[in-house]
């Protein structure tokens, strides 16, 4: 028969009650750490969407301000038209009398 006394069984249980709680204490280190990672990982992701999608605001800036230059050149382009054919309606009134 084997000779075990309480205070022999209360040790044997503390040390396995440590031990899993040891080991459940590197569970959550290693969960923290893992989590640590992930958000890193989106942090950086949604750093390169925001690149991104600024870059493309910029080159769609840039097309509007090409858009809005042909628009400012065709409306001087008018204006000295209708200048033109102003100026050239007058002196034809003025030389047809």
């Amino acid at each position: 028969m084997i000779d075990i006394n309480k205070e022999q069984i209360k040790k044997i249980v503390r040390e396995v009650l440590m031990e899993d709680e040891k080991e459940i204490k590197l569970n959550l280190i290693e969960r923290i750490v893992r989590v640590e990672e992930g958000i890193k990982r989106l942090s950086e992701q949604i750093k390169l969407i925001l690149e991104t999608t600024n870059k493309r605001f910029d080159d769609v800036n840039k097309r509007f301000d090409d858009v809005n230059k042909r628009f400012d050149r065709q409306t001087w382009l008018i204006t000295a038209g209708f200048a033109f054919l102003s100026i050239l309606l007058t002196l034809i009134t003025i030389f047809a009398k």
